[in-house]
């Protein structure tokens, strides 16, 4: 066997051949071996690497270089790291499946950081790869702060921000909680009216490592501090109107009104871009809580990767783009706006906030800021559909809606 060392984005790789086999350029070998680990995402234990590796190139011999495909995530039930040539540092084994009908046996060495455990999954670990990035929808305002940086990304009342902005308040917002002792994980609720402080919190909350606890607004004081308390919130971001809501949970809270309050702590944060907000991204990004009809509200656990991959989907429902100017009807506190809090920013489109359901404003908002989309419940369309102010608009809007069925 024939070794050679490189090194790629400061990582060193030692790409070894067979004797006998046929010779590839460094970049094709480069090519495969990432490309396929990327597709795959586990490696095996070495004892099985070898094995697995022959079968797959007696696979590829037999069949049309189209065929061979991409070894199944299923095919891959444990990995561990294992020594590389003499002097490398501990290494994964990729076992490749040769796409040509001559192939040559490669065995990629590279050196990794230390493997970090794998949540969800106490007896699998994993480390970050170099092509990898956390799935997260805090990236979404990342992106949309350049890519429609002076495109207007929220209207609240008299307030309007454009996406850069919005990204620059989300930054100051998270460094000022990091500043006051924000730890990983810690859970930050929120009892706030739709409006543009709560969709902030949708990303400087978890920007900064924190877990956004959204409440319900329509809940009493004695459910409101239940949530509090069983979330284990360290502070409470509230509307000057919900004040009465906040009576009875615990002195350790720490309280902080929307307006002069919100506006002086985001002040103290910094604009810059922070570091990496997670390790992984099947760590949690909110905890949403029932009404607690049945008994005492009981929590709902979203992760990042989740929120992400369902703010995507309701971009492709909901036929988002950035040309789209969405009124807030539905609660931002109802399953995080149904994900559309961090869709819009996947999208780049506008919010326009509106703090209670009002037909008669809907209507005016309909007309007036040219309102292209908004999502409510059966309930909220046929308030709509019967106010006296009805009347059949310029243009399409598209409605999402959906709700509990009637009881038989």
């Amino acid at each position: 066997m024939r070794c050679q060392r490189s090194t790629v984005s400061g990582r060193t790789i030692t790409r070894c051949r067979r004797d006998g086999g046929q010779r590839r350029s460094s970049q094709t070998q480069r090519t495969r071996s990432i490309g396929l680990s990327r597709g795959v995402g586990f490696v095996r234990k070495p004892s099985q690497a070898s094995a697995t590796h022959s079968r797959g190139t007696a696979e590829s011999r037999a069949t049309k270089p189209w065929e061979g495909g991409v070894p199944n995530r299923t095919d891959y039930p444990a990995y561990a790291p294992t020594k590389g040539p003499a002097g490398e540092p501990p290494f994964f084994e990729f076992p490749i499946r040769p796409i040509s009908r001559n192939p040559t046996a490669l065995v990629v060495w590279v050196s990794r950081p230390p493997m970090r455990q794998n949540v969800m999954n106490s007896q699998m670990t994993m480390t970050p790869l170099p092509w990898r990035q956390e799935l997260s929808p805090v990236t979404f305002l990342e992106r949309a702060g350049t890519v429609h940086a002076e495109r207007i990304a929220v209207i609240d009342e008299e307030v309007r921000y454009t996406w850069r902005q919005f990204r620059e308040r989300s930054r100051r917002f998270a460094s000022a909680l990091a500043n006051q002792g924000l730890s990983r994980g810690d859970r930050v609720a929120f009892l706030a009216l739709n409006s543009e402080p709560l969709l902030l919190a949708h990303f400087a909350v978890p920007q900064a490592g924190g877990v956004l606890v959204a409440v319900n607004t329509r809940l009493s004081a004695d459910e409101v501090a239940t949530i509090v308390g069983h979330s284990g919130a360290s502070r409470i971001f509230y509307s000057p109107d919900l004040a009465p809501s906040i009576a009875k949970i615990g002195g350790s809270v720490k309280s902080v009104a929307l307006g002069g309050d919100l506006e002086e702590l985001i002040e103290t944060g910094s604009a810059e871009a922070l570091g990496p907000h997670i390790d992984s991204e099947d760590e949690l990004i909110a905890l949403d809580y029932t009404s607690g009809t049945t008994g005492k509200p009981k929590g709902v656990m979203y992760h990042h990767r989740g929120a992400y991959l369902n703010a995507l989907a309701m971009v492709i429902e909901d036929c988002l783009t950035r040309e789209s100017t969405y009124l807030w009807t539905l609660p931002m506190f109802h399953c995080n706006g149904w994900s559309h809090t961090w869709a819009l920013a996947a999208a780049g489109s506008t919010s326009v906030c509106i703090p209670r359901i009002d037909p008669a404003a809907v209507w005016d908002l309909l007309d007036e800021a040219r309102v292209t989309h908004f999502n409510a419940a059966p309930t909220v369309l046929i308030m709509l559909a019967n106010d006296p102010g009805a009347h059949r608009l310029e243009r399409r809007v598209r409605v999402c809606t959906g709700g509990a069925p009637p009881g038989l």
